[in-house]
């Protein structure tokens, strides 16, 4: 499905392209890229999927945990200091001033005192600010350095690296956690920050020339089509479920009496790698059926999968049932992204898809940052088995959306 003239949906596959050759000399560069890229996901890694898990560990309630979305909205927000990334000196020293600033955080993180307390919080939002900025210099070391000859390696490269950093923070560190300690772990966070920092060594300072227009002009007209609202009522909504269910999943883990390198082991290593093949699935189902009827389809798979946490936590959360539930929720996961993230595509310009992603995806990011913040709050007064069905009930009227956009002529 893509936006044609006047904002209407027409359903179609996407067109799967032919394989590239691998240029000759690209090998530094591909190198550079898994390094930013490791760099950039470690972060996230750690607030999404490790952070939750050292707080259950430390006691911390569930209300609180769920704060971690509040700060996360500075992923979201990032948007709105990007300028100075373009402007002021250039995107190697964002890189490694903000990696500094990283391994300083997660330091503070493990050595700083009582988790959950104001300082820990204070680290915790250096750690998300430093990384919201420099996600905006790697991207932008990634477009300048991108040509059509390399592109998709590029963007293969980056993709995986980010993944293998997430599975590093919150799989990798965890097991460290469960034998050594937490003050380790989060110290070999830091060392792995700054070791990425020597990958900043290779970025030479070749940015590409940037345009004075304002985006206000191209904003106006986007938001002034026909179909913009269920657009829009699609990227808040489509995900919301998904992000609700997720913030919990570990705290729950913690709960059901399982121990910190077993949850990272299941819940990020495993899930991770189901994940991606989720992802690749859905783009295979989304080529053969179209991003309309996918966007349906996968998003009825992924608010059923649900279900899979809500049985297991009504039945005892025995070892099967929780392994299957994680195996189950990322599968698809994994296949609703896809569809999602190829709907939010294909409803951009393509003279204007840099502006209109950004702000799609920053709305994408807004819906994930309320639903961590109030999974907490809802778990807590519920209790696991009723939060889990809830969160189906929550991802209903992304839905509606979807069957909206599918249906449009």
């Amino acid at each position: 499905m893509r936006l044609q003239s006047g904002g209407q949906f027409c359903d179609d596959a996407i067109p799967m392209g032919e394989p590239q050759a691998q240029p000759r000399g690209n090998a530094p560069l591909l190198a550079l890229i898994a390094a930013l890229y490791l760099a950039e996901g470690l972060p996230y890694g750690v607030v999404a999927e490790l952070l939750p898990l050292y707080l259950r560990d430390r006691g911390v309630p569930l209300a609180e945990i769920g704060l971690l979305g509040t700060i996360g909205l500075a992923w979201t927000l990032k948007f709105l200091w990007a300028p100075l990334v373009d402007g002021l000196w250039n995107y190697a020293t964002w890189v490694r001033g903000s990696l500094l600033v990283v391994a300083a955080a997660l330091v503070a993180i493990g050595f700083g005192g009582e988790a959950g307390s104001p300082f820990f919080w204070a680290a915790a939002a250096a750690l998300v600010f430093a990384s919201a900025t420099q996600d905006v210099a790697i991207d932008a070391i990634a477009v300048a350095r991108s040509t059509p000859e390399n592109v998709g390696h590029v963007n293969s490269t980056r993709v995986t690296a980010y993944r293998v950093a997430i599975i590093v923070a919150g799989g990798g560190l965890a097991a460290v956690a469960g034998r050594w300690g937490w003050e380790i772990a989060f110290s070999v966070g830091a060392a792995i920050a700054l070791t990425c920092l020597l990958s900043t060594t290779l970025i030479r300072d070749d940015r590409a020339p940037r345009t004075a227009l304002s985006p206000l002009p191209t904003v106006r007209r986007w938001l002034a089509r026909p179909a913009m609202p269920t657009i829009l009522a699609v990227a808040l909504l489509y995900k919301l479920g998904d992000y609700t269910l997720s913030q919990m999943v570990k705290p729950f883990w913690v709960d059901s009496g399982y121990g910190i390198t077993e949850i990272g082991t299941a819940t990020t290593t495993i899930g991770i790698a189901c994940t991606i093949a989720g992802v690749i699935a859905g783009g295979v189902w989304i080529s053969r059926r179209g991003i309309g009827r996918s966007l349906v389809e996968l998003g009825v798979v992924q608010l059923a999968s649900n279900a899979s946490y809500a049985i297991a936590a009504a039945t005892g959360a025995s070892r099967t049932a929780m392994y299957g539930a994680s195996v189950v929720e990322n599968l698809a996961g994994g296949l609703g992204t896809a569809a999602f993230l190829s709907f939010l595509m294909s409803s951009c310009d393509r003279d204007d898809a840099a502006t209109e992603f950004a702000l799609l995806t920053a709305l994408m990011g807004l819906s994930r940052s309320i639903a961590g913040t109030a999974s907490g709050f809802l778990a807590g007064s519920l209790g696991f088995v009723a939060f889990f069905w809830l969160t189906m009930a929550i991802g209903v009227p992304g839905l509606v959306a979807a069957a909206r956009a599918k249906s449009r002529p």
